[in-house]
């Protein structure tokens, strides 16, 4: 069975989402994902929005509340917040996995050379599937998270699973957050 069509919809730890919300005006938002069950996702929240000194980072638990609709709401600070910034919570669906073009000049190998993984990072193995390639290639994809904000006076966020899993793993965010 391919692990995309059921909870966690190919969520995993380590995993780095990057995208924006909209929040009065427009930040940069990255979700890095800290451990996820069929039933609920912990995640880090860091958030910068450009040309000013608002940047923060906190935690955030999640629940599927129906189907692909995940729910995730603030947790704990994890350094002090900046000033009149609250934490928000974000409420989205996890796509199914959106193929992405191959690359020119990218060479893509047979099932059968590849390991055969469900793990999206590496490109989600077919398992089967009937839309399966006739040459038995693999090909790359993606995942997304999008919805809306769930603080009034926000607006909806959209997020992209990144092509470097561990974006945010070793990455001093205090350094980036306190743009020194």
């Amino acid at each position: 069975a391919d692990p995309t069509w059921r909870p966690p919809f190919g969520l995993a730890a380590g995993q780095t989402f990057a995208g924006h919300y909209t929040c009065g005006s427009t930040a940069w938002l990255f979700l890095t994902i800290e451990s996820v069950t069929p039933e609920s996702v912990d995640a880090i929240f860091h958030f910068l929005y450009p040309g000013s000194t608002q940047s923060g980072v906190f935690e955030v638990h999640g629940t599927f509340v129906h189907g692909r609709v995940l729910k995730l709401v603030p947790g704990e600070w994890l350094r002090p917040p900046p000033e009149r910034v609250m934490p928000i919570g974000l409420a989205g669906i996890v796509s199914r996995p959106v193929q992405q073009e191959n690359p020119a000049g990218q060479e893509t190998k047979p099932a059968s050379q590849q390991e055969k993984s469900a793990d999206l990072a590496g490109g989600a193995w077919w398992g089967g599937r009937s839309d399966a390639p006739a040459d038995g290639t693999r090909p790359k994809w993606t995942l997304r998270i999008k919805g809306e904000v769930l603080h009034s006076g926000c607006l909806g966020f959209d997020l992209n699973l990144t092509s470097t899993p561990e974006l945010g793993a070793g990455v001093d965010w205090d350094l980036y957050l306190d743009g020194r």
